[in-house]
């Protein structure tokens, strides 16, 4: 028999193999050493097969087939991550050496034209993950661990003497600190790992500082933002006082019953809408949800309309067992009979499906946690609007909306109750926006002297 296809999954430290040896010795070879029976190539037992023949110790063997040289890799690492007792580290490290196996096949896939050319890292990941038995953020961080670890960062995370989380902050060190800091007791490891997370944060919270910088520029025209319900603001607005609402307002998730909720506040806020206006309403891709909305769309009679959907690939989360991943929300457009036409540049930005990635809180580029992207919030003030128009957003939370209408000449007008949503809001406008904490006479008149141009 010849050995197995070359793989680092074979080997065992000295200590595991001093133990199956005496084992073998004391008890015989009892699980059968699994062979590749077209080319004679163990692909399983070789360290038994080793103790067996060195001590001339009987045992059996089986014979699988596979296809070809990868196919037997695969099959090894698959099947030691289902027997062997591994460390969290350990078991990601079998994973990895799955992924350019995975990628090639994928790639012979898409060459046979079963699929695009696009290689998907985060999906593979995830599929890794799955075969390991432990998080995509514990691959990802192995995998940082490979790259960027010494051989002693690395072997101390596969012994489990340093925990995978603790590795992946130490490889932020120089190859000298790396190895100093294995020379330390336990408790200094994980503080000298738990200053580089520290550091790591500081770091994102001057990206999040940053990016609130660059949206601070000074608006055309100050938007104006109001502590206030909903239906309460909407109220104190002039009927088809506003050109466009844009708005995305609480999922079925957060509210007790849509339906009633929905019921509320939509045909009050169409009722503000001019005859030439529009609406941009997100809404989630529930059943409930979109049921709940299309059934007041479809009762009314002055406005056309249509579902679009946006769409997102960079913040998917974990993937669901028994459903598929929505990676989309609907948008339920509507246009007044009198409206003239959009004024979009491109054939592109009218797709029905705008694909445009998600602010990413691991990039310090999201502000809070249901926010929009400013892009396509310009995008579609662009398309719907002209300069001087009323911009309406009863659910302004971070004002991702108004602050857009703004910068673009347009007048923005909203209301929130949530006090954190509003203060993120009030730093992204200068601070210039009315009072948030209560809806004062002088600011109700101000919106309704705005939306009565």
């Amino acid at each position: 028999m010849q050995d197995s296809p070359n793989t680092s999954t074979d080997l065992m430290i000295d200590e595991e193999f001093a133990q199956l040896e005496t084992s073998i010795l004391a008890e015989g070879c009892r699980d059968a050493i699994v062979v590749w029976g077209a080319k004679n190539i163990i692909v399983d037992g070789h360290n038994r097969f080793k103790i067996c023949t060195d001590h001339l110790q009987p045992f059996s063997y089986v014979e699988k087939e596979f296809t070809d040289r990868t196919d037997a890799k695969v099959w090894i690492i698959r099947n030691q991550l289902a027997r062997r007792n591994l460390t969290e580290f350990a078991r990601a490290e079998l994973a990895l050496a799955l992924k350019p196996l995975l990628l090639g096949k994928n790639r012979q896939s898409q060459k046979g034209g079963r699929g695009n050319t696009a290689e998907h890292p985060a999906h593979t990941r995830d599929e890794l993950a799955r075969l390991a038995g432990v998080g995509s953020v514990t691959i990802a961080k192995a995998e940082k661990i490979f790259i960027k670890g010494t051989p002693d960062l690395v072997s101390a995370a596969r012994s489990g003497v340093v925990s995978v989380r603790s590795a992946a902050d130490l490889v932020e060190l120089s190859a000298d600190e790396q190895r100093a800091v294995l020379t330390a007791s336990e408790d200094e490891i994980l503080k000298k790992a738990a200053e580089i997370r520290a550091r790591r944060g500081e770091e994102k919270a001057q990206s999040r500082a940053a990016t609130l910088y660059t949206q601070r520029q000074t608006p055309q025209v100050e938007p104006v933002i109001v502590k206030a319900d909903a239906v309460d603001w909407l109220s104190g607005l002039g009927d088809k006082s506003v050109d466009l609402l844009l708005t995305d307002p609480p999922y079925w998730t957060h509210v007790p019953d849509i339906a009633h909720f929905a019921a509320g506040w939509l045909p009050l806020a169409l009722d503000k809408l001019k005859d030439t206006g529009r609406a941009y309403v997100f809404i989630g891709y529930y059943a409930a949800e979109l049921a709940a909305y299309l059934s007041l769309i479809l009762a009314q009679t002055r406005f056309n309309y249509d579902l679009l959907a946006w769409t997102y690939r960079n913040t998917l989360g974990p993937q669901p067992v028994m459903s598929y991943k929505k990676n989309l929300q609907s948008v339920i457009y509507l246009w007044g009979k009198k409206a003239v036409k959009l004024e979009s540049p491109s054939l592109t930005e009218q797709f029905s499906v705008a694909d445009v990635s998600a602010p990413d809180g691991r990039h310090g580029t999201r502000l809070y946690r249901w926010e929009k992207p400013y892009d396509l919030a310009e995008r579609y003030i662009r398309h719907s609007t002209t300069v001087g128009d009323v911009v309406a957003d009863p659910f302004v939370g971070s004002g991702t909306f108004v602050l857009a209408a703004g910068n673009l000449g347009r007048k923005g007008i909203g209301c929130d109750n949530d006090d954190a949503a509003l203060t993120i809001a009030r730093e992204r406008l200068c601070g210039e926006a009315a009072p948030l904490d209560t809806l004062s006479q002088p600011a109700a008149s101000a919106l309704k002297l705005v939306g009565s141009k």
